[in-house]
């Protein structure tokens, strides 16, 4: 958790740090400004969860910079600071949503109560949050307009994680991860494997998560295709979209590594039909239905011939995902269709 302590007299500053550091938070960032303007510099750098301001400083007072700053950054919870407990001050400092009007010294149960008080209403909020999203996500997934349900401000990926090997117990372990790691982030369950939402009040945020996912080496038959960033929802239930009618191109491209949405974006619509039918033979194997594997098997391994030597490369490395054995080399229909 983020504090910003705002005051012009440097023993304010020893005191309230030194009551924070008592209490044994290990997640608590400490800053400081000596000035209105020297805090909304601190503010545009780092975003505080809580910011102590003094109400009396040279320059810029604590109500005009809180007025200034709550504007533009109205996550921050203001509490004032005083010496002096006149009534006007307390009343401007409401008008101004201000948490609370502190005088001073602080004493270190305050900020105590004060920092649980903080991290309860930013758990429920970030509670509120994700069950919005969760709820855009599955509605968007069943291709149902909940736009209205996604939050303005936020900038959001979607990235869809592709099974396409029934035996990798690993497979979930790197959307798992980013769920963990990131509280901004979502995952749930379709047809293709898993959708995740990576989404962020700042677009570098998004970035950064997405920038750390790796470009090869996934666990057998796991394919990641990512979503342009954008904080439109009707684009991002389009992309989302775009990524589930045009995720079987994986069989053609190559599986076991990542993609962006945009590589896809030549193929045409035979191609993606194509590809359809390979998916329907790695569901009909996902399902135990054997029977419906073998004749759709028997009908798609002469269409490799049709195929370019690449796609015709890829298409074993998916059949080798899918069924767990090794596709014998060169590869061609005649061959793959024997194994």
């Amino acid at each position: 958790m983020k504090i910003l302590i705002v005051d012009d007299e440097p023993l304010i500053h020893v005191s309230i740090e030194f009551s924070l550091k008592e209490l044994g938070d290990d997640d608590l960032v400490i800053s400081h400004a000596v000035s209105g303007s020297d805090m909304l510099q601190k503010m545009e750098r780092d975003e505080p969860d809580i910011a102590l301001v003094d109400i009396r400083m040279p320059g810029m007072d604590g109500l005009t910079a809180i007025n200034t700053a709550r504007k533009r950054w109205p996550k921050t919870r203001y509490y004032i600071m005083s010496g002096f407990s006149e009534f006007e001050y307390a009343r401007e400092a409401i008008k101004l949503n201000v948490v609370d009007y502190l005088l001073k010294p602080l004493m270190p149960e305050q900020l105590a109560e004060i920092i649980d008080r903080v991290r309860k209403e930013k758990n429920q909020e970030n509670t509120r949050i994700l069950e919005r999203f969760q709820a855009w996500m599955i509605g968007t997934l069943h291709r149902h307009d909940v736009n209205s349900m996604y939050i303005p401000g936020y900038y959001s990926s979607v990235v869809l994680f592709c099974y396409d090997s029934a035996r990798d117990q690993e497979r979930n372990r790197l959307p798992d991860e980013i769920a963990e790691k990131h509280s901004n982030a979502i995952e749930i369950p379709c047809w293709e494997g898993q959708l995740v939402l990576i989404f962020d009040l700042d677009i570098n945020s998004v970035k950064d998560i997405l920038h750390s996912l790796p470009y090869k080496d996934y666990p057998v038959g796991v394919t990641c295709i990512i979503s342009p960033i954008s904080c439109d929802p009707v684009e991002l239930a389009e992309n989302m979209h775009r990524i589930l009618d045009a995720s079987p191109l994986r069989v053609f491209f190559g599986i076991n590594r990542r993609f962006q949405l945009q590589q896809f974006s030549e193929a045409s619509e035979k191609e993606i039909s194509s590809a359809a039918e390979w998916i329907e033979l790695r569901n009909c194997f996902f399902e135990k239905r054997y029977a419906d594997f073998v004749a759709k098997s028997s009908l798609l391994i002469p269409s490799l011939s049709d195929l370019k030597p690449a796609q015709i490369n890829h298409t074993a490395e998916f059949i080798s995902a899918l069924s767990g054995e090794k596709v014998p080399e060169p590869y061609d229909s005649r061959r793959i269709g024997s194994f």
